[in-house]
């Protein structure tokens, strides 16, 4: 059966001496591993648009159980990322979340239109890399099933106080004095900016999820909870986020 689809290319591994295995991203078949022959070889017409973030429209041929490119033509090469190691590890490991959070044949419009948004802005530069990740992860959590209530409190109901907390455990956010009342542990603190941000990312409509801005306090309050969240609900470590964390700097969130 033959196929057309838009794909944005995750992961590239080489197989044999020319050919390329591609983890692809796809508005219809979700996510896909596809064989694309001679590929790896400079000469071959599918070379370029079977790289790692190259978005385009890529034409596959799947038997039962696998699929082969036989050809693809890119629209996006996100060049500028390859020229910055810190954003190409974060480009990284936002596409291996991708993988671990995106069930094979799953519909993924919103998950392809997400990934190309976040790549966009990384290589454009024009948001900070903490925001992006952060923004990606929560959103990419709420898309798959990991959907925090980020209403209210969950103990009495107000919309927002001076200081409210996270909890990951329990993916609800808490005033201080019900955080204190019911015992919340192993909550992160959040100020007003931190919690518009953590509200925006899992609410608002796609086009806008990344049109915002944050004073570092609260991007670093924003980007903690996002990271914990994401740990927690995917139970698993990522060697792209500990690539990226040495990139930037940063430890343990």
């Amino acid at each position: 059966m033959n196929y057309s689809v838009n794909a944005l290319v995750l992961k590239v591994q080489p197989f044999r001496s020319s050919d390329r295995i591609c983890t692809l991203l796809t508005d219809r078949l979700g996510i896909v591993r596809a064989f694309a022959r001679g590929a790896a070889n400079i000469k071959n017409k599918n070379f370029g648009s079977t790289a790692q973030f190259v978005y385009g429209r890529f034409e596959l041929y799947s038997t039962k159980d696998s699929y082969r490119i036989d050809e693809a033509a890119h629209e996006q090469l996100f060049v500028p990322l390859r020229n910055d190691l810190q954003r190409l590890a974060l480009a990284q490991y936002l596409c291996e979340l991708t993988i671990e959070l995106l069930p094979a044949g799953t519909s993924s419009e919103e998950h392809l239109a997400l990934t190309l948004s976040a790549l966009s802005h990384l290589a454009s530069g024009d948001r900070p890399c903490a925001m992006v990740k952060a923004v990606y992860e929560m959103r990419i959590l709420a898309l798959s099933g990991f959907l925090p209530d980020l209403v209210m409190c969950a103990g009495c109901g107000v919309y927002e106080a001076e200081q409210m907390y996270f909890s990951p455990t329990r993916s609800e956010i808490f005033c201080a004095d019900c955080r204190t009342a019911q015992s919340v542990l192993n909550v992160l603190p959040l100020g007003k900016g931190a919690l518009h941000a953590l509200r925006h990312s899992v609410y608002a409509d796609l086009p806008k999820v990344f049109a915002f801005s944050l004073q570092e306090q609260s991007l670093t309050q924003f980007a903690r909870a996002a990271e914990r969240y994401t740990l927690l609900c995917t139970d698993r470590s990522f060697p792209t986020l500990e690539f990226y964390r040495s990139m930037s700097g940063q430890g343990n969130l």
